[in-house]
């Protein structure tokens, strides 16, 4: 009664608050990228990397400064003061130092490149954390039909084992085995609601969308797509995956920084113009004595000999560091490698299982429709249907869980070479561009 009155108030309160529209994967990563404030943080840590570069980028250039000056001195007692000014223009440039700036540069453009590819890494992993947010609730939402239906079996079966029992077809026992089991169903379906809600609050994290926990969303096709071989997977890997182009173009900045650091062995060389003009008051517009303005042009040679060990200790530093950056480098590889050869067997696992479970439920139900005749025929008895019940509520269950573990592990072999490896029918398995 209870469950009957639910989905009556259920029925009225989608009534009354119209139909609602489904939110398909597309719609999900879409709103997840837009809302993420994760994303938001990693994109301006690369626009704060560009400003590096743009700085660096400015070492290269000449450096032009305008200057101004004005004083006032008392030359003697009883001499009035005299005003003094000048203003003028300088323009300098380093032409050269060793490469020290040029490479300063480089280091820095190939930080931004790689800090583009590490967002682009953060980008891929918000959005298999969206597409498995989005097929947790469909998983919840398969366990939760799958309690209902034994729910109702159970219901049934309550009906006519206490119709049998009042014509004294079976004892008292068995119509109290099927109420305390009816009840254990009834229990499982609770729970099975809660974690859809639970499911349906974990998407609304990842996504920043309120959600109804009636929202439909759309399901992906029954189907086992093949994988392609682990070389081919490896070798993807290789070619896209964000984290290796991310510390490959790292350690390329940090070679960059070490040949910055050679360039304080050379000698430094600046040359600078300049044109000044002065005055005898606040305003530089002549002198009564002396030259009105006079033009400046030098340069300077300047070479380091000694200091200390600073030169020999950065450059040691950032050899060590590129040594770091190589090292990480070979451990993301292997790491990355293993993960892949882990989802690939977890993908291989469910697509048997899933396979494995088609049988199983069709045995099962087979099982609970002869059970249910048998019992009716006073062959067997309601515990015997109970037995086949529960058989046939886990073979349900082992096969959504078998089914929604293989799209879990699609998704993640699709993030583990990150490029898109399934499709349907020409379209794209897990089509959220």
């Amino acid at each position: 009664m209870r469950s009957a009155t639910s989905a009556v108030v259920f029925l009225l309160s989608v009534w009354v608050a119209g139909p609602l529209h489904a939110l398909t994967l597309q719609d999900a990563v879409k709103a997840g990228l837009r809302n993420s404030h994760t994303l938001k943080e990693a994109a301006h840590g690369t626009d704060i990397e560009k400003y590096r570069r743009d700085t660096a980028q400015a070492a290269l250039m000449p450096k032009v400064t305008s200057r101004y000056g004005y004083s006032r001195t008392d030359r003697s007692a009883g001499v009035d003061g005299r005003d003094s000014s000048s203003a003028g223009v300088a323009v300098s440039w380093n032409l050269f130092n060793g490469l020290a700036d040029l490479n300063a540069y480089r280091s820095a453009a190939s930080g931004y490149q790689a800090r583009q590819f590490q967002e682009t890494g953060l980008v891929e992993d918000y959005k298999l954390k969206v597409i498995k947010a989005y097929i947790e609730v469909l998983s919840a939402r398969k366990k939760r039909a799958v309690a209902t239906e034994s729910e109702a079996l159970l219901q049934s079966q309550l009906k006519t084992t206490r119709l049998s029992y009042k014509v004294g077809l079976f004892p008292k026992n068995e119509v109290l085995k099927v109420e305390s089991r009816a009840v254990a169903a009834h229990r499982k379906v609770l729970e099975a609601q809660s974690k859809v809600r639970v499911a349906i609050f974990d998407l609304e994290k990842v996504t920043g969308l309120s959600l109804s926990s009636a929202v439909p969303l759309t399901d992906f096709p029954a189907e086992t797509p093949g994988v392609p071989a682990m070389e081919q997977l490896t070798a993807m890997m290789d070619a896209h995956r964000s984290e290796l182009k991310y510390l490959d173009t790292l350690l390329t900045s940090r070679g960059y920084d070490a040949q910055a650091a050679k360039g304080s062995w050379w000698p430094s060389l600046d040359v600078s113009a300049g044109w000044n003009h002065y005055g005898d008051s606040a305003m530089p517009d002549g002198r009564a004595y002396g030259n009105n303005d006079d033009t400046v042009a030098r340069a300077d040679l300047s070479w380091t000999l000694f200091d200390g060990t600073a030169r020999k200790s950065r450059l040691a530093s950032a050899r060590s560091e590129v040594s770091r950056v190589q090292e990480t480098l070979a451990d993301t590889r292997t790491t990355l490698e293993t993960a892949l050869k882990r989802v690939v067997e977890d993908y291989r696992l469910a697509v048997a299982s899933y396979d494995a479970a088609h049988s199983e439920v069709a045995s099962a139900r087979e099982n609970h429709r002869v059970t249910e005749a048998m019992v009716k025929a006073s062959s067997a008895t309601p515990t015997d249907l109970l037995d086949a019940n529960m058989m046939l509520t886990q073979a349900e269950n082992s096969r959504a869980e078998a089914r929604y573990a293989m799209y879990r592990a699609m998704a993640e072999m699709e993030r583990a070479v990150e490029t898109h490896l399934f499709y349907d029918g020409g379209k794209r398995f897990f089509d959220y561009d």
